[in-house]
């Protein structure tokens, strides 16, 4: 590979970066929060108070809000945070004019360049819980794949069986599943009716809907008897095979992907057009050279046919032959290392410009300079005159 083709391919490759850098770079996060969910579980008529933290690493203006879920207060929803700065944003969770039961929403964190949503589950359990719920989720279903399955073991615990005294013994429970998203709607339901004596457990498979979006989504289960009521609840993502959270194949780096592969392959195209146009003013170059090499060592040996009949010696004659070929072999291996010089720059220009000029000049045969030794002017005229017939060609033309 030439120093052309290298150099312009670190200029081309640093070109491609740059944008990617700026991409990334503007891809970089300009705050942090200290929690991916805010669970918060509590009987009625409690009242519960949490943190949630927001770190600046840009300087800015934010905002906090809370959607589509009832019973939440947020302080400070709006402030400004200079670079590396935190702020603690209090959570009060109040059930009193909540029934029993699952809620959940999000708190969205926002500035002028990124928002950020937080997922919130909000489980409001009777005053008095008989039966309490345990979920059992396998590790592999955290991020779950549309129209793939999402499968949960659910123990059910009869928490006065665990008495000496006062157990209700085996009784019947009601089991209510939902799979929701944290916009609230519900995607899917189920319910059994079971008895326990101390303890049962049951696994609950879920087929998760093809056409789904991704995102953020919750498992809640609860479990009713009388007036007691029990529940827990499981956060998992969903998201396609490609792309899986901390995966650097986002939406956004396969979309920068495929901008670089275009510009690569424009690149490309245009690294091997210009170095097809050098290679074929060398090409061009060559044929030159071969076409001046045969025409004037034709030139010289009409002049050595005439020396010969005048009775020089045949020797010497094509010692002088040689001589002057030589020179115009090295005289042609100049013009390639010119040009190999200027294709290595990539001054594909002045390569042009170079070759036309050699054609230009040609082989001049108006003068006498060329004349071998021993002929006479009038030898010489008759000798340009006979080769002139036979080479007619227009990239040797008399000046």
């Amino acid at each position: 590979m030439s120093l052309f083709t290298l150099s312009l391919m670190k200029r081309l490759m640093l070109f491609l970066l740059l944008p990617l850098f700026f991409s990334f770079a503007g891809a970089i996060d300009s705050f942090a929060v200290n929690s991916v969910i805010v669970k918060i579980s509590l009987h009625q008529g409690e009242k519960v108070v949490k943190t949630l933290s927001v770190t600046a690493i840009e300087q800015g203006s934010f905002e906090v809000g809370v959607n589509e879920l009832k019973g939440i207060v947020l302080s400070g929803e709006s402030f400004t945070l200079s670079s590396g700065e935190k702020k603690d944003i209090i959570i009060s969770a109040d059930s009193a004019t909540l029934e029993s039961g699952v809620y959940v929403g999000n708190i969205v964190v926002k500035n002028a360049k990124e928002e950020i949503e937080i997922p919130v589950v909000l489980e409001i359990e009777s005053e008095d819980v008989f039966f309490d719920l345990n979920l059992d989720i396998p590790p592999q279903y955290n991020e779950i794949s549309p129209g793939g399955k999402f499968i949960a073991q659910v123990k059910v615990f009869d928490l006065t069986g665990f008495k000496v005294a006062g157990s209700l013994g085996p009784s019947p429970v009601t089991l209510n599943y939902e799979l929701r998203g944290v916009d609230g709607s519900v995607i899917s339901v189920a319910s059994d009716n079971v008895v326990v004596d101390k303890q049962t457990q049951i696994t609950k498979t879920f087929t998760i809907p093809s056409t789904l979006r991704e995102g953020d989504y919750f498992f809640t289960a609860t479990a009713r008897h009388k007036t007691s009521f029990g529940s827990a609840s499981y956060f998992f993502s969903v998201r396609s095979q490609l792309i899986k959270s901390g995966s650097i194949f986002t939406p956004e780096f396969i979309a920068l992907l495929v901008v670089f592969g275009f510009f690569f392959l424009l690149i490309l195209a245009l690294i091997v057009y210009l170095v097809r146009d050098r290679n074929k003013l060398f090409a061009e170059l060559y044929r030159h050279n071969n076409s001046e090499f045969r025409s004037q060592e034709s030139f010289l040996r009409e002049q050595a046919h005439v020396l010969e009949k005048k009775g020089l010696e045949k020797k010497k004659i094509e010692k002088e032959v040689n001589f002057r070929l030589d020179k115009l072999k090295q005289s042609q291996e100049k013009r390639v290392l010119t040009m190999k010089k200027l294709g290595d720059k990539g001054n594909v220009k002045e390569m042009q410009r170079k070759l036309s000029l050699w054609k230009k000049q040609g082989y001049s045969t108006t003068g006498l300079e060329h004349k071998m030794p021993g002929l006479s002017e009038r030898e010489m005229k008759e000798v340009m005159k006979s080769w002139k017939k036979k080479y007619k060609t227009e990239d040797y033309k008399n000046r």
